[in-house]
């Protein structure tokens, strides 16, 4: 069977996880969520969500969330009251 490539509100909420209500206000906002109109009906094309969401993705590495890495791999906290974390204290 093949999939669907056009999904309506409650479909798109479901597939990113998120309620309708922020689908809703996503749409209203224009603030970029890919999608179409169809007389009154909003839907939402799969293969174009897919994308919007890839370019969505955060990579985090330990250096951006504070903790450098050092040579021996181990993370080290950059805040001084947690340097003792890296020392097995």
């Amino acid at each position: 069977m093949e999939q669907k490539r056009f999904l309506n509100v409650k479909e798109v909420a479901l597939y990113l996880g998120v309620s309708q209500h922020t689908i809703r206000a996503w749409v209203r906002q224009l603030n970029g969520i890919p999608f179409s109109r169809f007389g009154r009906a909003i839907r939402f094309d799969l293969k174009k969500i897919d994308l919007w969401v890839k370019t969505r993705e955060v990579n985090l590495s330990p250096e951006k969330l504070g903790f450098p890495l050092k040579k021996t791999g181990i993370y080290v906290p950059s805040d001084p009251r947690l340097s003792n974390l890296s020392r097995g204290e």
